[in-house]
């Protein structure tokens, strides 16, 4: 069977970044109407509906990247990073401010914008993360949110702006792997290939087995994307080294579909 070369694979394509904008902004609109549900009659059967509906919206009730707006709302304080909170308790949160005062809850999705990363074949990339941005208004207090979203359209964090004070809880900036990552991501969409390159190191620095880090060094490597400071051979040596770390960890982890992936890319390399 003959081989297609590498680089047939590299076909463009943008197809899937209006799909991924759209399901994020699905999902924050269900968030949002969620809220206003919960606003309207808090002790409803609407409302209690809508809380475990409004949880299931994000990646994991557990992930502390969600602002305790009740801190802000009840005390007229400003929100600090310390107060960040899981997203169990900050959906419950708002239906306890709520229910302890009548509210007119509004809103606006004013926009959304995608970050890819690097793939071999741009028809694949889809959106890694999609930022969502919403204006809201209750109990006197007006909020910017930024909504971060991952590719597969779930709630990782919020970011946002109560009455003047910026509050960042968002994973975007952290220097967690996650937030290496959304950070890299963004730099790539961006074509700040450099940067992207050095982010996605600083991420095998903290965990040199990271799959995902490891894949796209090798794609960037393959397509001198950040690096071509490096010679042509010494580019593809580097490609070769990352793809092959890539499968190995992916292996070790049992995540059959990126080895299977990593499988059909070393098949066809020349």
């Amino acid at each position: 069977m003959k081989r297609i070369p590498l680089f047939l694979l590299l076909f463009f394509s943008l197809g899937a970044t209006s799909a991924d904008i759209t399901l994020a902004k699905q999902v924050v609109e269900e968030l949002y109407t969620g809220f206003k549900t919960i606003a309207i009659d808090p002790e409803g059967d609407d409302a209690l509906n809508s809380v475990p509906h409004c949880i299931s919206l994000f990646a994991g009730e557990d992930l502390r990247r969600f602002p305790n707006e009740s801190e802000y709302i009840n005390n007229s304080g400003i929100i600090s990073t310390s107060t960040v909170i899981p997203a169990q308790i900050y959906v419950s949160a708002f239906r306890r401010i709520v229910r302890n005062r009548p509210v007119v809850f509004q809103y606006t999705l004013i926009g959304a914008s995608a970050y890819h990363e690097a793939e071999w074949r741009k028809s694949e990339s889809r959106a890694s993360y999609v930022y969502c941005f919403v204006d809201k208004n209750y109990a006197g207090t007006s909020f910017r949110d930024t909504v971060l979203l991952n590719g597969g359209g779930k709630i990782i964090g919020i970011r946002n702006c109560a009455g003047g004070e910026a509050y960042t809880a968002d994973v975007a900036n952290s220097n967690s792997i996650e937030g290496l990552t959304v950070s890299a991501s963004k730099f790539y969409s961006e074509k700040k290939y450099s940067e992207a390159f050095s982010v996605y190191s600083q991420i095998l620095a903290k965990e040199p087995a990271n799959v995902n880090a490891n894949y796209r060094l090798a794609v960037m490597s393959y397509k001198r994307e950040g690096c071509k400071q490096f010679s042509k051979k010494e580019t593809d040596r580097m490609a070769m080294k990352y793809l092959r770390k890539a499968r190995s960890s992916a292996e070790k982890a049992l995540d059959f579909e990126n080895v299977k992936k990593f499988d059909n890319i070393l098949y066809y390399w020349h």
